[in-house]
């Protein structure tokens, strides 16, 4: 009896993938700036892509997209952190409008990047 492979999101498909990027990319850029989460992800990104087979555009054209879409926190963009305290914003402003947002953002995202590159 052979041992059974571990499931991953690779094994999945090329869409899953990019679905995961982005995700992990939202939930890193939560806490730190765009830019320092491509800077982060992309040595990832690129051998996740080079593994799996996924053209490496999509996945880095995910990952700069879901680095740039950063809503949720009032701490992951400039601007943000710049108009919550003039608009008298909570943080849970930025969660609350930020993240359906981010969501939106990664349904016309994701699908486009893998069309586009396939």
């Amino acid at each position: 009896a052979s041992a059974a492979r571990p499931r991953t999101v690779a094994s999945a498909g090329s869409l899953a993938l990019l679905f995961a990027i982005y995700a992990v990319a939202i939930a890193i850029g939560a806490v730190i700036s765009n830019n320092a989460v491509v800077v982060l992800m992309f040595p990832i990104v690129v051998r996740m892509s080079e593994a799996s087979g996924v053209p490496w555009r999509a996945a880095l054209y995910t990952l700069t997209m879901a680095a740039s879409a950063s809503f949720s926190t009032p701490v992951s963009y400039q601007t943000n952190l710049m108009v919550s305290r003039d608009a008298d914003y909570a943080f849970a402003d930025f969660v609350r409008f930020g993240l359906p947002l981010q969501l939106v953002c990664m349904l016309a995202t994701v699908p486009t990047c893998y069309l586009l590159y396939k």
